[in-house]
């Protein structure tokens, strides 16, 4: 049974029957030995941090946590966690919110990362989705390396709050929002010793462009004294992942390089010194920082003169009249100091901001939150519709005791006094008010309620806040006036106190324990009041992140607000403002940090009150930071002001979920009724279906069932058995249909296949009767031209027979006149004498006819026998390209090209000889190019090297390839001169 099991091997401890503080420290205890870092508690998870690297965090191990029937079927883990919102958010169609609260170094932000790694993994958003979904995995480790900090609890604590909000469409993820929450800027210039200033300074030693920026060794800057956790090469790597993160989320490498040149500056600033001749004497800047303003000027894109103005002097206005004051040394240190912080803070601001812009690519986070003003595409709004739901990841800065505490440890313990009474509400209070609206008799369970603690923060007008308000906007109020204020007001308050002998100090008693805190500072802190002229400077710089950051507005919760669409005209031309642009001074209240701050905590808490919350509760096991070491005390103190025993008890001896009757009945009446049996939701009906179930242990209210925790997953337990049994039955059904289907199928292409095979052979004998016929016909050509040639043969014989016998006949009539004109001559010699003879001109035989004629026709015969069936200069469907032609001279080509733009080429049929020719313009005559066919080969004989298996791919080839080495190729094809009488209408 759970009450005899052994220690260390229950996974949900709320399961015990015995369960009090010894109990639950020695199984936690024995888990974290055993490496088994994760428990629950009910639902809720506590997670001890092992101080090193486990191997649970793999892919095979999310496979494990995908879409969990019950959280008993697998160890507890984070993974668990998210898979059990992200599924329930899909299923209630309800938002969605994880609280990962805990002591600084607890684990919380390694936490959130898993948690958002996991949801991710379970989105299956596509293609499209993927892009979207990586972006936000890269958020993460970008916000850590510009908002975390080494502090001497936490080697990676955050420094900032940051709540993220993942928008989903049908389970995919189609955009998020970041909300950050006071961002320790005074680490910017100072930190504790053994601690450190904010990572990204370090990691910007590792940046190849230091040189350029003018950053030498760490150690010349003031503002970074300890560097103890960066080698050079753990900079380069780190700095690496930054960019790399920066691209994967979407930032130009333009605003990489501008985001450098701030940090630069901000380091920069370090090295200001100022001089005087007195304490109370104007300061001007020291000779040997002259360097340092050109180059901080020159990095930040403002003027120089002004720059050094508005470092040394501070501007007024009053009624009209500009009242100009030097600072003293200190107070100009003082202002480079918060010019420093305020740098920082806002290009932090921008990095965030333009975050949200990234990752809402298709606008559906419009922002539904009146209480921040939006600014062009806000991400993470809440889904305005079924189909669109929202899941909340919180971390935060967990609580905080050093031997020195300030303004910071105390925004930031009232932020955990906050979480802690969401808790309390939630887990008890909430429980114990729905038990009493729904008449259901339930004892009333004691727990711990800090809501006292918050109320003496929070009241007003006389609440700690309130009376440090008013304090920041009297002028000559100092620290020590306040500590006064705070003592007069609440000296009799169990929560408040005062140390004796610390004129500063008081004590507030917290919900994790007892903190002093030193108000050396408070004041000035929270103001945040930055002079305006410095501002004007930085809103006319000629950079764009610096501009736009200084240009933005701050909201209500103290978030830097840019329009990004505007600054294309307004970068850098923001500079005079002096000439009656600048505001009046006097009586003006700008919202202190304080008041930030509460409007933020305010607007968080309603967003968690929205959801459905999931807790995950992270315990440091010790306070030196260290693998496998335990210290029960620490872990004691850590369970007891968490209320984590109270939780146990109320989760085991309370009534954790319940559902609605309409909801339980649409959900589990399956249990008891048939699937469309038409129920009333009533009393009588959940009944029914519990004892159907077995459960016995639940109460009935007037409008909801009251189940334990475990119950409730019985009953889902139940219903996914059933489901998986109907699944089984409609799979078998579905398979005898389909089969039945099949075998129709089979038979029809039985049929089918007995008729194909028919038509083939039909086709087949018709194919061989056509190939018979086309055999024939083949014959008959052959034998036609065998008889053509014979009968050429035949003539060409008879003309040479004919020619001959001319001669003969020619040369016979010549004699026989030699004979006639010697008889006349004999005659002639006899008195009288006869007149002279004149010869006969001799016959010369006529020139052969038809030789042109008969080459031409046996071109045409053998284009027509060989060169049509392959389909020379034919298209696929029989129509002729464009750049063939039938058999022309080489001057009709020419012709024909000569209007033709470069590269305008044509192919003729040769008449001499059975090929082609190829004809193509160039920039002032026309080529031509012989077309060699040796058997089924085409090549273009003098050019590069190309043979081809048909005219028709010869001539595709060179027009993507160069014809020869001057780099002639074909353009266009040539057509023919008169469409209506084309010039190979022989060949057809």
């Amino acid at each position: 049974t759970m009450a005899q099991a052994k220690v260390g091997e229950v996974a949900d401890l709320a399961t015990l029957s015995n369960l009090d503080r010894a109990i639950l420290l020695d199984h936690l205890k024995t888990r974290y030995h055993d490496s088994n870092i994760y428990t629950y508690v009910g639902d809720i998870l506590v997670a001890v941090n092992p101080f090193k690297t486990l191997p649970i965090y793999q892919q095979k191990e999310q496979d494990v946590y995908i879409n969990l029937k019950s959280k008993n079927v697998a160890p507890p883990h984070i993974f668990a966690v998210a898979d059990r919102a992200y599924h329930n958010m899909l299923t209630d169609r309800k938002d969605q919110c994880c609280i990962i609260s805990g002591e600084s170094g607890a684990g919380k932000t390694e936490s959130a990362k898993f948690v958002i790694a996991h949801i991710i993994r379970l989105c299956h958003s596509g293609e499209k989705g993927a892009v979207l979904e990586n972006k936000i995995l890269q958020v993460n480790p970008l916000l850590e390396a510009f908002g975390n900090a080494a502090t001497l609890m936490n080697d990676n604590s955050s420094r900032f709050g940051k709540y993220t909000e993942l928008l989903f469409d049908k389970g995919s993820v189609v955009g998020a929002k970041i909300s950050d929450y006071l961002l320790e800027k005074s680490r910017v210039v100072y930190q504790q010793p053994g601690e450190q200033n904010f990572h990204i300074f370090y990691y910007l030693f590792g940046c190849p462009r230091v040189a350029d920026y003018g950053l030498g060794s760490q150690a010349d800057f003031s503002y970074i004294n300890d560097l103890r956790l960066f080698t050079p090469q753990l900079c380069a790597d780190e700095y690496g992942h930054v960019t790399k993160a920066l691209h994967d989320v979407g930032f130009t490498q333009e605003e990489i390089v501008m985001l450098e040149q701030v940090l630069a500056s901000v380091l920069h600033l370090s090295g200001i010194a100022f001089e005087a001749a007195g304490e109370h004497d104007p300061a001007s800047v020291s000779a040997a920082s002259e360097p340092v303003l050109d180059r901080i000027s020159s990095l930040l894109g403002i003027d120089r003169d002004s720059f050094l103005d508005a470092l040394s002097h501070s501007v007024t206005i009053t009624r009209g009249e500009a009242i100009k004051r030097s600072y003293t040394q200190a107070q100009a240190k003082d202002s480079k100091d918060a010019l420093a912080k305020e740098l920082y803070r806002r290009m932090f601001g921008w990095i965030v901001s333009s975050i949200n812009t990234i990752l809402d690519p298709d606008g559906v986070g419009a922002s539904q939150q009146s209480a921040q003003p939006s600014h062009g595409r806000l991400v993470g709004a809440r889904a305005t519709t079924k189909t669109k739901t929202m899941l909340g990841i919180l971390d935060i800065f967990g609580f905080e005791h050093f031997e020195f505490n300030s303004f910071e440890q105390m925004c930031i313990n009232l932020a955990n006094e906050h979480l802690q009474r969401f808790f309390n509400k939630h887990i008890f209070e909430m429980e114990l008010q729905e038990y009493k609206r729904e008449g259901v008799d339930a004892s009333v369970i004691a727990y711990a309620d800090n809501q006292i603690t918050l109320d003496m923060f929070l009241d007003k007008p006389i609440g700690l806040l309130a009376l440090l308000d008013e304090e920041s906007h009297f002028p000559r109020a100092t620290d020590e006036s306040l500590v006064d204020k705070f003592t007069q007001h609440f000296k009799d308050h169990e929560k408040f106190g005062r140390p004796q002998g610390e004129s500063l100090d008081f004590l507030i008693v917290h919900f994790a324990g007892t903190v002093q805190y030193n108000t050396f500072g408070f004041l000035e802190k929270n103001r945040d009041s930055l002079a305006p002229d410095v501002t004007n400077v930085f809103q006319a710089s000629t950079v764009p992140v610096v501009a736009e950051s200084f240009l933005a507005q701050v909201s209500s919760t103290g978030q830097i607000v840019p329009t990004r669409a505007r600054w294309g005209g307004n970068v850098g031309k923001r500079g005079d403002k002096k000439k009656g642009g600048m505001m009046n001074t006097t009586n003006k209240r700008a919202i202190t940090v304080s008041g930030q701050f509460r409007n933020s905590l305010v607007l968080l808490v309603q967003k968690m009150e929205a959801c459905i919350p999931h807790f995950v509760r992270c315990i440091k096991p010790n306070t030196h930071k260290g693998s496998d070491a335990f210290e029960d005390e620490f872990v004691t103190a850590q369970l007891n002001y968490t209320g984590m025993l109270e939780t146990t008890r109320i989760r085991k001896e309370g009534y954790s979920a319940r559902p609605r009757f309409e909801e339980f009945i649409e959900r589990y009446k399956i249990i008891a009724f048939a699937p469309d049996a038409k129920i009333e939701a009533g009393d009588l009906s959940c009944r029914r279906v519990l004892d159907a179930a077995g459960i016995t242990d639940f109460l009935i209210g007037r409008t909801k069932v009251f189940l334990k925790y475990y119950d409730a997953e019985a009953l889902d337990t139940k219903v996914r058995d059933y489901l998986e049994q109907a699944c089984h039955l409609q799979k078998v059904a579905r398979g005898f249909l389909t089969r039945k289907h099949v075998i129709r199928l089979l038979e029809a292409k039985r049929h089918t296949d007995a008729m194909r095979e028919t038509l083939m052979m039909e086709i087949n004998n018709n194919a061989d009767n056509v190939s018979l016929k086309l055999s024939l016909l083949s014959l008959q050509d052959t034998r036609q031209a065998e008889l053509l040639k014979e009968q050429l043969a035949a003539e060409a014989k008879k003309k040479k027979e004919e020619e001959a016998a001319a001669l003969v006949k020619a040369e016979e009539e010549r004699k026989k006149q030699l004979e006639e004109e010697r008889r006349r001559q004999e005659e002639a010699a006899k008195p009288p004498p006869l007149p002279a003879r004149t010869e006969a001109p001799v016959p010369v035989p006529a020139p052969s006819q038809g030789t042109e004629s008969l080459k031409r026709k046996a071109s045409v015969k053998w284009w027509k026998t060989e060169e049509r069936r392959q389909g020379a200069g034919q298209k696929s469907e029989g129509v002729f390209h464009k750049w063939f032609h039938g058999i022309i001279s080489r001057h009709d080509a020419e012709r024909l090209l000569a209007d033709k733009p470069i590269g305008a080429y044509l192919v003729r049929v040769s008449e001499t000889r059975f090929g082609y020719s190829l004809s193509y313009r160039v920039k002032t005559r026309c080529k031509h190019y012989i077309i060699d066919k040796s058997g089924a080969r085409y090549s273009l004989v003098g050019a590069n090297e190309h043979v081809a298996s048909s005219l028709n791919d010869l001539i595709r080839f060179y027009r993507k390839n160069p014809i020869n080495p001057e780099g002639d190729q074909l353009t266009v094809s040539c057509g023919q001169a008169n469409p209506s009488s084309v010039d190979y209408k022989e060949l057809l």
